[in-house]
């Protein structure tokens, strides 16, 4: 799943908008895909299998993987698409 975000981010965003814009843009597509789609896979998987504790706290196991996703795609977005981000590269990808 993080390989088709990934995609998305790459054949959608890059290159085409920069900025505070662009990484709100990222943060959409992260918690769709990642936050709801994927984490949904992740709670029925744990609901059959019971390893992660979704079998007590679901709500809190779906909250948490949404808010992640989100704070996640904010900082994916403002390393890649923001100067101040981009300062934090390693020196050999400048």
């Amino acid at each position: 799943m993080g390989g088709a975000f990934g995609a998305v981010v790459v054949f959608g965003l890059l290159g085409r908008v920069d900025g505070w814009c662009a990484v709100g843009l990222t943060v959409l597509p992260a918690t769709v895909m990642l936050g709801l789609f994927c984490n949904t896979l992740c709670l029925r998987l744990d609901l059959t299998f019971g390893y992660f504790g979704a079998q007590g706290a679901g709500f809190l196991f779906m909250l948490n993987g949404i808010a992640m996703s989100a704070l996640g795609g904010a900082v994916l977005g403002c390393m890649t698409f923001t100067e101040r981000g981009r300062t934090f590269r390693p020196h050999w990808l400048k």
